[in-house]
This record gives structure tokens, C-alpha cells and sequence, in this order.
């Protein structure tokens, strides 16, 4: 796991989908 040796904060490889945001809008409605 290379999160843990070289930290996964600001990096974007495909397999970080914890960072992605491109459906913060959906979940924002659906909490609403």
C-alpha cells in the first residue's frame, strides 16, 4: 500500500477514489 509509506494527501493516482469530490453536489442534495 503506497499510501501508507508515501502519504496520500494532495496526490491523485486513479486508485485514491477517497479523493475525489466529482459528486459532492449529489451527496450534498441527497443529505438535504
Amino acid at each position: 500500500m503506497r499510501e501508507l509509506a508515501y502519504g496520500h494527501f494532495g496526490r491523485e493516482p486513479p486508485e485514491f477514489t477517497w479523493e475525489r469530490t466529482d459528486r459532492a453536489a449529489d451527496l450534498k442534495a441527497a443529505a438535504a
